[in-house]
């Protein structure tokens, strides 16, 4: 800095300009961590309401392996061999109770933020299609156990589950819950 001040201050400069001359001029439309060029205009423009479509294809690589896509039809060949109702299992062959998952489920959403009847329709939608419902973090209600449906209790990052003030499992509350007494 003493000796060629101004390249010496040249450097820092060079140092806080370099994400922006690598984002703008080196990395291409589809490299960018960890959102990509296209996707980030994508939500500008709809962030701005403006037209978000592209016409004219892509500039991904659709050939590449690991790329996906869903293709649409109207009338699909196969409608009546598909499978209507797909399902996952969870647990192998040394598991003593797997769990037969619909791919469909009602996402997490916690009960201090809907209400109680919603609460119940959200259940007894699950037990009709035969798949779970996630409590999300507002912890179990008798308003989740009421239609019968599946039930995932998220106690992971509940405050209204079963945790101490200082946020530690308590195995006691978790016990208490009518799930258990069943």
């Amino acid at each position: 800095m003493r000796i060629y001040p101004v390249f010496g201050r040249l450097r820092y400069f060079m140092e806080d300009i370099r994400p922006k001359v690598y984002q703008y001029f080196i990395e291409s439309d589809t490299d960018g961590r960890p959102i990509n060029r296209i996707d980030r205009n994508t939500i500008y423009q709809r962030s701005k309401k403006d037209n978000d479509t592209m016409p004219f294809g892509t500039q991904m690589d659709v050939y590449a392996e690991g790329y996906e896509w869903t293709c649409h039809s109207v009338s699909p060949k196969n409608f009546h061999d598909m499978d209507h109702n797909p399902r996952i299992i969870f647990g192998n062959k040394d598991c003593l109770q797997p769990y037969n998952a619909s791919i469909y489920n009602v996402s997490a959403m916690s009960y201090g933020s809907l209400s109680s009847n919603a609460i119940e329709a959200l259940n007894a939608g699950a037990k009709i299609g035969g798949f779970a419902h996630n409590t999300g973090e507002g912890g179990l209600s008798p308003y989740h156990l009421k239609h019968g449906g599946d039930i995932i209790w998220q106690i992971g990052t509940g405050y209204f589950g079963c945790r101490t003030d200082d946020g530690n499992f308590d195995e006691h509350l978790l016990l208490k819950k009518p799930l258990f007494q069943m």
